[in-house]
């Protein structure tokens, strides 16, 4: 009998690898390469595909991204069945809704944009977001209500990041990530295209206010929040109490380390020191593409589609990752990988 580890997310293959490195026996449910997201929705399925994986194993760890938002019926069946690594699903529910937050966001200096009011007679942008969401997926301009949507004021300027991991209370910092947009990409103009490691953004005494937010709500694992300054007001855009695209680069920086502790918390998390700079893009064609294998040796090219893989047109092709001893630098790898790739293939461009 082994021990075996659930992942939830849209992609897999990162955490999926790392597990195995470290013993496990790995299942995943994501929505590209085991392509059965919807298991989620089917209670019997689930668990019997748990009941499967019981059968076969001593002990079962869950380790979970993106996917479960608003699926309590599935995170019940969970929670019975697996031992949740990071934030419990009442925390990560909570924490996930930052309105019914929203006094305690506030008590730290920290903000969130204002709703939209049939009275506002300004020139404001307003954006329509799904109460539950991820990734940037069915984010737009507009103010008109609907049916699980509600409207945001929005906020000019570059959308920021910040990746920090809890352990048994204690806050340890990561860094901040600058968050990258596609460009002219209508389906999605929001959707999350990749990020690029800088410290600058943020001054050292204005990380005590998520230090200060983390640890009122309890959080635990890694969790990111994103975030806008503007007039030097902190905008809170979105909390992610749990695991994210960012956790790569960081989980990679520091050896493992962080994997390692959210399925087995330590007392004392020791991190190393690290004088890089990380970044990676998200990759989405713009027509249907298939994929015969140029960059299969090149290691900057990761999440590639199988050899002859069709890629539909606005899906996600694959991911280029990099890293480097200057910001600079680093955009400089990934601009040029890019233009490499787009000799080959009709991407969409990035605004880095």
């Amino acid at each position: 009998m082994s021990n075996a580890i659930v992942i939830i997310n849209t992609e897999s293959t990162y955490l999926s690898e790392q597990c195995k490195s470290l013993g496990y026996d790995t299942y995943v449910i994501d929505a590209y390469k085991a392509n059965n997201f919807d298991i989620l929705d089917d209670l019997k399925k689930l668990q019997q595909y748990l009941n499967n994986i019981s059968d076969e194993s001593d002990n079962i760890s869950l380790i979970y991204g993106s996917g479960l938002e608003n699926k309590l019926d599935a995170q019940n069946i969970l929670s019975s069945s697996t031992n949740v690594a990071g934030n419990n699903f009442r925390n990560f529910n909570i924490a996930s809704d930052k309105h019914s937050i929203k006094k305690i966001i506030e008590s730290y200096n920290l903000q969130i944009p204002g709703t939209y009011s049939t009275d506002d007679n300004t020139n404001r942008k307003y954006l329509s977001k799904p109460i539950y969401s991820f990734g940037g997926y069915n984010i737009k301009f507009d103010n008109k209500c609907q049916k699980n949507f509600y409207i945001e004021e929005y906020i000019s300027g570059t959308t920021l990041s910040i990746s920090f991991f809890m352990n048994k209370g204690e806050f340890y910092f990561l860094g901040i990530n600058k968050l990258l947009l596609l460009k002219n990409f209508t389906p999605h103009p929001f959707i999350h295209a990749g990020a690029l490691m800088n410290n600058k953004y943020l001054p050292q005494e204005k990380i005590k206010y998520f230090e200060s937010l983390a640890i009122d709500l309890s959080l635990n694992g890694y969790n990111t929040i994103d975030f806008k300054i503007t007039n030097d007001e902190i905008y809170i855009l979105d909390i992610n109490p749990r695991i994210t695209s960012t956790f790569k680069i960081y989980n990679d920086m520091h050896k493992n380390i962080l994997l390692k502790s959210l399925i087995n918390p330590s007392d004392e998390l020791v991190l190393y020191e690290n004088n890089l700079f990380y970044g990676f893009v998200n990759i989405f064609l713009k027509e249907d593409e298939i994929y015969t294998g140029e960059f299969n040796q090149d290691s900057n090219f990761i999440c590639l589609p199988r050899n002859c893989e069709k890629v539909k047109k606005n899906q996600p092709f694959l991911t280029i990752y990099s890293s480097s001893k200057s910001h600079q630098e680093l955009i400089d790898k990934l601009k040029e990988k890019i233009s490499i790739l787009s000799d080959y293939y009709n991407c969409y461009d990035i605004d880095i």
